[in-house]
């Protein structure tokens, strides 16, 4: 879809949603996709309305319905079961959502005739489960709204892939890591994979998207750094530092200069004499150094560039240690 169909159909497809406001609630639950329908048959009767909702992982379901009904579900769960009822008053993704859904397909009747656009990269859908060989259009997000989320086979479907193109590296985009743990859980034994958030709540969002991408091209990836921070005043120099007895702190390091400074990319707490630092969990130390914080930089020039002087390095090991 173009940004501006997906805008639009974020608004249809949310406007129309809210219309069910009141139709029930969800329950996050701690068991497979059988269990759950074996604790849903048991309860039939007096939870005749309750659906999954979601299938996230083998450890991880979501079932929608009335909240008293719900309720009752969830008292018939072992005690050892974790559970959560979900905040909203929306069944999502189950029955309750009918009564909206001819109005929805034909407010999305504006995608049978657009532009469709090349992918640059495969579509794994979490409405199939497969991958995505068809446009999306108005009855793709309508099923969407619908149908149970098949998160679970979607994954799946990424690791039955070629030998060699399984994912390093995962990206949620979201306000918050909420799916990670769901992902880990599908992985295949043995295979280790790190999920990367884009934002966090209570964090600045900025930070944050530097903070990725540098773990990013830690990771081996090919961040256009130059794309990026040219907008803010910064030029690359990419092959820093230049004398032949020092080494890169790190192989995948990039660095950038503004206002006669250098640094490495990313953002920063305060530091000691040797820049200011920004340390990540689990992640390499970000460092930057400016002519503000650290002036006798400037007194180590190598055909214009500042140099980064070899005793900062050891600073930069003793406070990332």
């Amino acid at each position: 879809l173009s940004l501006e169909d997906a805008v639009r159909c974020v608004y249809v497809r949310s406007h129309e949603q809210q219309k069910m406001a009141g139709s029930g609630r969800m329950l996050a639950v701690g068991i497979s996709k059988r269990e759950a329908l074996r604790y849903i048959s048991q309860n039939l009767r007096e939870c005749p309305d309750c659906e999954i909702a979601c299938v996230n992982s083998p450890k991880a379901v979501v079932i929608g319905g009335p909240e008293d009904q719900l309720t009752v579900l969830s008292k018939s769960l072992p005690l050892e079961v974790k559970r959560k009822l979900l905040q909203g008053n929306i069944a999502f993704h189950t029955s309750t959502m009918k009564p909206i859904l001819e109005k929805l397909r034909k407010k999305l009747g504006f995608l049978k005739s657009h532009k469709v656009q090349k992918r640059r990269a495969e579509f794994v859908s979490t409405v199939t489960g497969n991958y995505l060989d068809d446009e999306v259009d108005a009855e793709y997000i309508v099923d969407n709204v619908r149908q149970p989320v098949q998160f679970e086979a979607a994954v799946n479907v990424l690791f039955r892939s070629d030998e060699g193109k399984e994912p390093s590296i995962v990206l949620e985009m979201g306000p918050n890591l909420t799916l990670a743990s769901s992902f880990l859980q599908c992985m295949p034994a043995g295979k280790k994979i790190e999920v990367l958030g884009t934002l966090s709540k209570g964090k600045n969002d900025s930070r944050m998207i530097f903070e990725l991408l540098a773990k990013c091209q830690n990771h081996g990836l090919k961040v256009n750094w130059s794309h990026l921070i040219g907008n803010h005043g910064y030029n690359l120099l990419s092959n820093l530092p230049q004398h032949p007895v020092i080494r890169l702190p790190s192989p995948g390091s990039s660095y950038f200069r503004r206002q006669g400074g250098i640094g490495l990319i990313g953002t920063y707490g305060i530091g000691p004499s040797a820049g200011n630092y920004m340390f990540a969990e689990g992640g390499p130390t970000i460092v930057e150094i400016s002519s503000k914080v650290c002036p006798q930089m400037m007194n180590h020039v190598m055909t214009g560039i500042p140099m980064l002087h070899q005793e900062h390095f050891g600073q930069f090991q003793e406070r990332s240690s």
